[in-house]
């Protein structure tokens, strides 16, 4: 039998105070055999009917347990997206997967336009079928050097971004004009340090962009509630690694801010954050640096940097546990698996 994390809002106690096991041992068996509705895969080849119940089986069972909806009967021609999935529980989809045996990257999932899709991808790859390139980059991409014409629309694709999909800055309500008033005032401070770059696309529109700082050379920075939430809560968790890193300046590139436009899809989404992860161990090793450093809050980032590229994990903090000084926790409506993850590529 293959163990099932299952996530309790408190523990059964006993009358004296101690674990009731009866009781958790059978909630476990109650989560553990939750019934998976069934689905019709008369449309799949009967040599890929196990593929395609093992991949329904995953998502159904997931989809009940990480927020999002199984109200809706699942089909093979539904759209992940369609039925609650999220870049959350497409990474635990495809991490069940490998488990299970599947040799099926989150580029290839996201890709698919259905269930049926993947379906048909995970039984050619079971079958000796050529493995796809996991989230590659299309070559029409290019990074270039963030340099000062860039500001205005650095700042907007920064601020429309976070607000607008960031799980923590829209748990806590943050809006767009609240970036504004701390990146323009970092932005010089950016230009002089020559760590930063955007990534356009094939018609010269920037994409995306990668803010980063000389770990033990950054400015000061003066942000107000809400914002000021994020940036102590990271600090909370940044503070407790930082002796496990170099301790000289131009030794750790920081990478301070990374995001995509709104506008792009999941999988591009994805592509686009390899290749800034790539490039930022790029612009390290070109400056002699010894170590990137990088705290991720989304799945999307905990799995380019930690399955894909090597990352070395220093801490978890769930996102949702954080206090603010005033006794508020505004990040209390993020999911618990979502953690804050400091990370370092040594370079």
């Amino acid at each position: 039998m293959r163990p099932k994390l299952v996530r309790l809002q408190e523990l059964p106690l006993l009358v004296n105070g101690k674990v009731d096991r009866q009781k958790l041992l059978s909630d476990y068996s109650n989560v553990c055999q939750r019934e998976v509705p069934a689905v019709d895969l008369s449309v799949v080849p009967e040599e890929d009917k196990d593929v395609a119940q093992d991949l329904m089986t995953v998502v159904g069972r997931l989809l009940g347990g990480t927020g999002g909806t199984t109200s809706h009967r699942l089909a093979l021609t539904d759209n992940f997206f369609s039925v609650g999935g999220n870049s959350l529980n497409a990474v635990l989809v495809v991490t069940a997967l490998v488990d299970l045996g599947y040799k099926i990257g989150l580029g290839d999932f996201l890709d698919c336009a259905d269930f049926l899709a993947v379906v048909q991808k995970m039984a050619a790859l079971k079958k000796g079928g050529p493995a796809t390139p996991s989230c590659s980059a299309s070559c029409s991409y290019t990074c270039h050097l963030l340099e000062p014409h860039m500001q205005d629309s650095v700042v907007e694709l920064i601020a429309d971004s976070f607000s607008s999909k960031s799980d923590m800055e829209v748990a806590a309500g943050i809006k767009k004009e609240d970036f504004y008033p701390l990146l323009h005032g970092i932005y010089p401070d950016i230009l002089l340090q020559r760590l930063s770059f955007v990534v356009c696309d094939a018609s010269g529109r920037i994409v995306a962009c990668s803010l980063n700082f000389d770990l033990h050379a950054e400015p000061p920075v003066e942000v107000d509630v809400p914002l000021a939430w994020i940036f102590d809560m990271l600090e909370q968790c940044e503070s407790k690694v930082r002796h496990k890193l170099p301790q000289n300046v131009g030794e750790v590139v920081h990478s301070f801010m990374m995001t995509t436009s709104p506008e792009l899809g999941p999988k591009q989404n994805l592509e686009l954050v390899k290749l800034m992860e790539e490039h930022n161990i790029k612009v390290a090793r070109e400056r002699k640096y010894k170590a990137v450093f990088t705290t991720n809050t989304s799945a999307a980032t905990r799995y380019v940097c930690d399955d894909l590229l090597g990352y070395t994990v220093l801490s978890e903090t769930p996102i949702a546990d954080y206090t603010a000084l005033d006794g508020q926790q505004p990040f209390a409506s993020v999911h618990p698996e979502n953690m804050a993850a400091c990370t370092v590529f040594y370079v």
